[in-house]
């Protein structure tokens, strides 16, 4: 019997992440996989001591116990039956002379040979230390053949596979018997090739790559024209996932509809029980499943939502007026995590998205919602009043709202001001196909417990409840009793409120139940800087587009030091 951990992060629609054991059963009902491949990463195999000291978040690399944890991933791909296997990347390591490295690689690459199928490798930059291209290509076939421009494609189960080769640099020269590591580029013949090759499939399109394609924040880990990438995927509409490694902590993010996981690296944890493999299991809807072994991350087909991120206040707020649908749709093209809207029940039994007791602040009209009609709210204007511009545009139905957001990716904070409305809310949330990425986020202890009985299938969330006063500075034991408290009742997400400072201790304490904690808010540097070293897992801002290069730097301050150069 296995222990389960928590992770660094925990997937919805995963059962959770397990040290030493696999992760089962989290496919989608009724969905059968028309192929299924094992997946490793950032092998780094050199038979050589482990770094001196801790590099980054992830800490020392243990290149000797390479070779034991890829055996283990192939046992277990073999014992899967797994269609295929692939590598992402960095597959071996050692800079110090041209003889040891191709030891170390035909070493590892023979470990490799040991799965039972066809296997396909991805090019990383340690792949050329000490190494030109020819000499690591021609001794890594991909089901047989060999590919000497590492970029290559292929076919399984009706899926086409595409696999990116971005060793190259700013001057488009391949990398050879160096390791440029942070200087990652798709040359042009590549891309063009590329382009013809999502043209040409039919069916859907799996993509793999060393090098991140998909975050802003960690530009030193990223393909310097990511963005020409994703272009090319997005405009084919084929793309269902993109694989990579090369950030060895791991990670996940939707972006334009289109998710993208890092698998952590192998290389990382050292001793018994230490390792990082994956299976991926895709239908042929296009939906997959990732079963993470070890400390590898799990997620499911209604469960890809990210592990952290921004939190666009009543959407998009600074740029469009709040709590509308253009301020909704424009935070879903910037990439929010997750979006914040308020719900309130109007005098004719409706569910209206607006912040406020009243129409006045946001609207050209006055009075309480309670008391407007859903025809009279439609009437108004709910854009005016943030620039003529904006004229015309209406307050939404809560379930319009609902409409503007793709079903994974993105997180609905929904803030329940009716109370008493929840569970009406969680039932819409079914009805729609949303409970994987609905949050009811309560004000009242009471009504969340009302709303637990009724609905215990449906995320929640507890706004912190101030003892002293709003934006006061709290006492250890003031946060430990509400933290406490929330860990009992069983909430997913807990609100912390400003000028509250929540000890490691206790983030690691939610965490180890379950919870995740949403920090409002930050709208300037200093602030975001705080919360972001503090560990919180979502930050709530009204300045999206202004705040979300701040906070990518803040990740990246910690993320640059990673070992995964």
């Amino acid at each position: 019997m296995c222990a389960m951990t928590r992770r660094e992060f925990v997937f919805a629609g995963a059962a959770g992440l397990f040290a030493g054991c696999r992760l089962a059963g989290n496919a989608v009902s009724g969905s059968v996989p028309v192929v299924r491949f094992g997946m490793v990463t950032d092998i780094h195999y050199a038979d050589i001591d482990p770094d001196a000291a801790p590099v980054g978040v992830t800490g020392r690399r243990f290149y000797r116990e390479s070779k034991r944890k890829l055996g283990e991933a192939v046992d277990v791909f073999n014992a899967r039956g797994l269609d295929f296997a692939i590598e992402l990347g960095d597959f071996k390591d050692d800079t110090r002379g041209r003889e040891g490295t191709i030891r170390h690689l035909e070493a590892i690459e023979a470990e490799f040979a040991r799965f039972n199928g066809p296997r396909y490798h991805v090019a990383g930059n340690h792949d050329f230390d000490c190494l030109t291209p020819q000499e690591f290509f021609s001794r890594v076939p991909n089901d047989g053949r060999i590919n000497p421009d590492g970029y290559y494609s292929f076919r399984r189960g009706g899926i086409t596979f595409i696999v990116l080769n971005a060793c190259y640099d700013s001057s488009l020269k391949p990398y050879s018997c160096a390791n440029p590591w942070d200087d990652a580029n798709v040359p042009p013949e590549e891309l063009a090739w590329f382009a013809r090759e999502l043209d040409a499939a039919e069916g859907h399109v799996i993509v793999f790559c060393h090098q991140k394609l998909d975050d802003r924040s960690e530009s030193r880990h990223l393909i310097k024209n990511a963005a020409s990438v994703r272009a090319l995927m997005e405009r084919s509409g084929k793309v269902k996932g993109v694989f990579v490694g090369h950030q060895h902590k791991g990670g996940y993010r939707v972006m334009n509809g289109i998710p993208y996981y890092t698998l952590r690296a192998l290389v990382c944890d050292s001793g018994e029980g230490a390792n990082s493999f994956a299976e991926v299991a895709i239908c042929a809807d296009g939906t997959f499943t990732v079963t993470g072994w070890r400390s590898a991350s799990s997620l499911g087909a209604k469960g890809e939502f990210p592990d952290r991120g921004l939190i666009a206040h009543r959407g998009d707020c600074a740029a469009y007026p709040e709590n509308t649908l253009e301020a909704f749709k424009a935070s879903v093209r910037q990439g929010a995590e997750m979006v914040e809207l308020d719900e309130w029940r109007c005098k004719t039994g409706e569910l209206v998205v607006v912040h406020d007791r009243r129409v006045d602040r946001t609207t050209d009209g006055k009075g309480a919602i309670a008391d407007l009609t859903l025809a009279e709210i439609k009437a108004l204007d709910a854009g005016v009043r943030k620039e003529a511009r904006f004229a015309g545009m209406r307050v939404p139905t809560l379930e319009e709202a609902l409409e503007c957001f793709p079903k994974s990716g993105i997180y609905l904070n929904i803030h329940c001001k009716t109370g008493d409305a929840a569970p009406e809310v969680a039932e819409l949330l079914r009805r729609t196909g949303r409970l994987a990425q609905g949050i009811l986020m309560m004000d009242s202890r009471k009504d969340l417990l009302v709303l637990k009985e009724k609905c215990p299938w449906v995320k929640t969330g507890l706004v912190m409840r101030p003892t002293n006063g709003w934006g006061k500075s709290w006492t250890v034991d003031d946060a430990w009793r509400q933290i406490r408290d929330v860990a009992q009742i069983g909430v997913d997400f807990f609100q912390i409120l400003p000028g509250v400072r929540v000890l490691p201790e206790q983030i690691h304490f939610l965490h180890d139940h379950g919870i995740k904690t949403t920090y409002f808010f930050a709208n300037d540097a200093a602030t975001m800087k705080k919360i972001v070293e503090e560990g919180h897992d979502f930050v709530f801002t009204d300045r999206y587009t202004a705040m979300r290069p701040i906070y990518e730097e803040c990740h990246a301050s910690v993320a640059e030091r990673d070992c995964g150069a």
